[in-house]
């Protein structure tokens, strides 16, 4: 139950990571089409 608990827990923080991550290269990208069109 607690080690699960804590593989829940840890899972939910890579989550978190992960999406940080993503959000930060699709605003990477987005930013540098923009001044490719431009």
């Amino acid at each position: 139950m607690g080690l699960f608990q804590l593989n829940t827990i840890h899972f939910e923080e890579q989550l978190k990571y992960f999406r940080k991550k993503l959000s930060y290269a699709a605003i990477i990208i987005f930013s540098s089409k923009v001044s490719y069109s431009s």
